[in-house]
């Protein structure tokens, strides 16, 4: 496996050292990308859309008219559909959509977007922070690396406060745990923060299948 250092910065932009990357070097089919990737967007889905049918919307039953002499056509309800204010026909409902994956599948979909990444040098590797700097220091650090107008990821560990709070109020700026990073977010993002601790983090959550 071939391997390549990563520049480590501290939050002043300012390098520090340097973290090795092995290179997974996995090959991911265009099915295997496109099926976990389908999976992770269904699963974003909410389903929290709904209609009210004609037995919930509020309003009289009483018949509106009688049913013979007036010319129109018959009706029971003005909750009905056909009415204004009245429920919704196969209007959508609440539900959730589920998909599941083989986490080896998935975590080598996300190996390769690591790869991915760090060959295309958009992954930066923080300093942890023991203190929490000023949003306008963390867009000038942005700023520095040259990625202020593009879309971040900060990727942090769990319990990593300083550098959320300094980061989190930054245009186009997202904020992701090393636990829950998902293709998605590889996907739809140009550059990635990660502090030491997160890429160690990363780098085990994606390999611990392996034995």
């Amino acid at each position: 496996m071939s391997k390549v250092d990563l520049q480590v910065y501290n939050l002043e932009g300012e390098k520090t050292g340097t973290v090795a990357h092995t290179f997974f070097d996995v090959t991911v089919s265009d099915e295997l990308l496109t099926q976990v990737m389908r999976v992770y967007q269904t699963n974003q889905h909410q389903g929290t859309k709904k209609a009210k049918t004609r037995g919930e919307v509020t309003g009289s039953d009483i018949k509106p008219w009688k049913q013979k002499g007036t010319g129109r056509a018959r009706a029971g309800s003005r909750n009905s559909p056909i009415f204004v204010g009245g429920g919704v026909t196969f209007g959508p409902r609440p539900h959730t959509r589920r998909l599941s994956v083989p986490k080896k599948m998935k975590d080598k979909v996300m190996k390769y977007f690591i790869d991915a990444e760090v060959r295309a040098e958009n992954f930066l590797v923080v300093k942890d922070a023991d203190s929490t700097i000023k949003t306008k220091d963390a867009f000038d650090f942005l700023k520095k690396q040259q990625i202020h107008h593009r879309p971040v990821v900060i990727v942090l560990p769990v319990g990593e406060v300083n550098v959320a709070g300094s980061f989190r109020n930054v245009r186009n700026v997202k904020i992701r745990r090393a636990e829950m990073l998902s293709p998605v977010d590889m996907f739809n993002s140009a550059a990635f923060i990660i502090t030491e601790t997160a890429y160690k983090n990363l780098v085990d959550r994606v390999t611990k299948n392996e034995k």
